[in-house]
């Protein structure tokens, strides 16, 4: 089996609660850097209205 396919395994045989505060704890990573992205492009897109 591969490393993926345990991993994969591994994640379906936890508990809902288990499987639900996983996905809370990567919501909880990947959210700052989503907002961190959108406020550097939105900066970038300022500066470049003004010509800087």
């Amino acid at each position: 089996m591969t490393q993926s396919g345990k991993m994969h395994r591994s994640i379906a045989t936890l508990s809902r609660g288990k499987k639900r505060l996983f996905m809370v704890a990567a919501d909880l990573m990947a959210l700052p850097l989503t907002l961190g992205d959108s406020q550097a492009c939105q900066l970038s897109r300022n500066r470049s209205l003004f010509g800087s």
